[in-house]
């Protein structure tokens, strides 16, 4: 066991003068570990933000377009009821139900029992129902 207490003054400095840049350049190190994780953490949390940004933006779009798709070919069997707008309807009606929101789910039958009636009236008025219970519930702009 070594004895500290023989140790002179000279020879605390002398050690302390060999112990301290190691010590300091360890420290370092670790800070800058540490510094670079913490960059590439964010990094990697900035990536995942940016990836559902446009995830979200593309589905938004996506979503858009069918809801205008649908309202278009809606539109058309009530101003036009010929057979080849309620072909065009039929075609879309039943995957609406997929994409539209469940709270929307009771208006799409009810334009959709007018449109079979031949209740052009009462689908006008469901439609535009429809179209206002659709904004309110996604909050996009048609």
């Amino acid at each position: 066991m070594v004895d500290f207490s023989s140790i002179d003054e000279t020879q605390t400095i002398v050690l302390a003068s060999i112990l301290s840049p190691a010590a300091v350049a360890i420290v370092n190190c670790l800070a800058q570990l540490l510094s670079k994780h913490m960059d590439h953490t964010h990094e990697q949390k900035m990536e995942t933000s940016r990836v559902q940004q446009v995830d979200k933006s593309r589905r938004d779009e996506y979503l858009r377009t069918i809801y205008l798709d649908f309202m278009e070919r809606v539109s058309a069997c009530i101003l036009y009821p010929s057979n080849e707008n309620l072909k065009r309807y039929s075609e879309i009606y039943a995957s609406s139900f997929l994409l539209f929101p469940q709270d929307c789910h009771a208006l799409l039958q009810l334009v959709n029992g007018d449109i079979q009636e031949k209740d052009w009236n009462s689908a006008t008025t469901n439609l535009e129902r429809l179209s206002i219970k659709l904004y309110k519930s996604i909050n996009l702009v048609l």
